[in-house]
This record gives structure tokens, sequence and C-alpha cells, in this order.
């Protein structure tokens, strides 16, 4: 269970991420407010996370680069 929140953790970094590439490099700005509401979601769900990853005392990283790369890579694709 633990390594499954900690995955879903990353994968709300690697969300933010993918999510804040297109919010700022989508051509019909009309969507922004999609953009950032799903932004929101993201954050606010890694929070949510975080109580219980410091809780099982699991290490994780607000800034890891290799979820925010591959974020972005993956949204330029």
């Amino acid at each position: 269970m633990e390594d499954r929140i900690h995955t879903a953790y990353k994968g709300e970094i690697y969300g933010i991420s993918f999510l804040s590439f297109f919010a700022k490099n989508y051509a019909d700005k009309s969507h922004s407010q999609l953009w950032e509401t799903l932004i929101h979601v993201e954050v606010l769900t890694a929070k949510l996370l975080e109580p219980y990853l410091d809780k099982h005392s699991i290490e994780y990283d607000k800034h890891n680069t290799d979820m925010q790369l591959k974020g972005i890579k993956d949204a330029e694709f």
C-alpha cells in the first residue's frame, strides 16, 4: 500500500508538470481556466498525500526533477 501511495504522489508531481506545460503553451487560451483547475486538483491531491507519507516515514520530493521532466516530455509529444 505504501508503495502505491508513493507512486500516486509522484504521479501528482508528474501531472502538475504535464498540465502546467499545457497551461503555458496551449495555443487556445480559452482553456486556461480548465488547465488551472486541473493543476489545482493535482496540487491539492499531492498535499493530501503528504501527511500519509510523513506518517510512514516515506521520503518524497515536492520538486521531483525526474517526474517534472517526464511530464514536460510527455506533454511535448
